[in-house]
């Protein structure tokens, strides 16, 4: 396996990845596969991705819901752009 590797990096075979996982690779090969723990490692990962793409979607509403409030009390947009961190363009749409 080893050889393998070595041979692929010498013919320049996915050359940034190979430099930077030769010895995961040869481990992933020499480790018996098992699909149950794939599955789940994969899962656990998707899972970790979608609460932090939740978590960032939470965040942009709560901006967009604090620029609302400070619109309905006249708060300058300048204010409302340093207060949420919003553009002036998605402070007016909430107008």
């Amino acid at each position: 396996m080893t050889r393998a590797v070595l041979k692929a990096q010498k013919q320049n075979l996915l050359p940034d990845y190979l430099r930077r996982k030769a010895s995961e690779v040869i481990s992933m090969v020499f480790n018996e596969y098992d699909y149950e723990t794939d599955i789940q490692v994969k899962t656990e990962e998707a899972e970790r991705r979608g609460h932090a793409a939740g978590l960032s979607e939470g965040t942009r509403n709560a901006r967009i819901e604090t620029a609302r409030k400070l619109m309905q009390k006249n708060v300058s947009v300048q204010i409302i752009e340093e207060c949420t961190g919003l553009s002036e363009e998605e402070i007016l749409k909430v107008k």
